[in-house]
């Protein structure tokens, strides 16, 4: 049976585990920006060409940082999610010799592999369930990531802003309660300890939103 001290350590654990999982989100998040804006943003002088390039680069896109999210579940969540994409049809040659795609019949073959990719890309929902992920992520990921790291950010600063307190001129304060008294620095520590708690309770839970969000697309 284990103790309260096992598992306050183990809450803790997965405190900190559930902050560097936020952190890699974070990260997910700053890349899909990138993605989206980056081609906008460079010097292209008409806001026509850089929607467009924006789209092109966009799209083809939208499966590889969620392809990459997938891939690194058993690492972030504990789980697997399982690839949603349709199968790639089977190209077939007839007895005529033109080409059946799953979709059409060509006699190129190669026109036939072009358009199979292109049919099989834009027809599949799971494409635009990426590409909602790709614009949506951003926001929900990085609110997911900023709440619990703000909260733990700030509170491991409220803990050790005290420590300055001697350097400090007496009439400086420090968020929520001054340090120039010794009820003020306990205060501000207490406060501290509080807030870094409460985000590292809140990380796997976080965590989990995460997933589910991720799952559900």
């Amino acid at each position: 049976m284990s103790t309260i001290p096992q598992r306050s350590a183990s809450a803790v654990r997965r405190g900190f585990a559930g902050m560097a999982r936020l952190l890699v989100f974070a990260l997910f998040a700053a890349a899909q920006v990138c993605v989206l804006t980056l081609p906008a943003v460079i010097w292209l002088p008409e806001y026509v060409a850089a929607a467009g390039l924006t789209v092109l680069v966009a799209i083809p896109a939208c499966r590889v940082l969620p392809a990459l999210s997938r891939k690194s579940a058993p690492s972030l969540y504990g789980r697997a999610i399982e690839s949603p994409y349709l199968p790639l049809p089977a190209l077939e040659r007839t007895e005529n010799g033109w080409y059946w795609n799953g979709y059409d019949f060509h006699k190129s073959r190669w026109i036939s592999l072009a358009q199979r990719r292109g049919r099989w890309f834009f027809t599949d929902p799971a494409t635009w369930r990426d590409l909602c992920w790709l614009v949506v992520n951003p926001l929900t990921g990085g609110l997911l990531a900023a709440v619990p790291v703000a909260l733990a950010a700030f509170g491991a600063f409220l803990l050790v802003s005290p420590l300055t307190a001697p350097h400090l001129a007496t009439d400086e304060w420090y968020f929520p309660l001054p340090v120039d008294t010794p009820a003020g620095v306990a205060g501000t520590a207490v406060a501290g300890l509080a807030l870094l708690v409460l985000g590292l309770v809140a990380a796997p839970g976080a965590v989990s939103l995460h997933e589910a969000w991720t799952r559900w697309l």
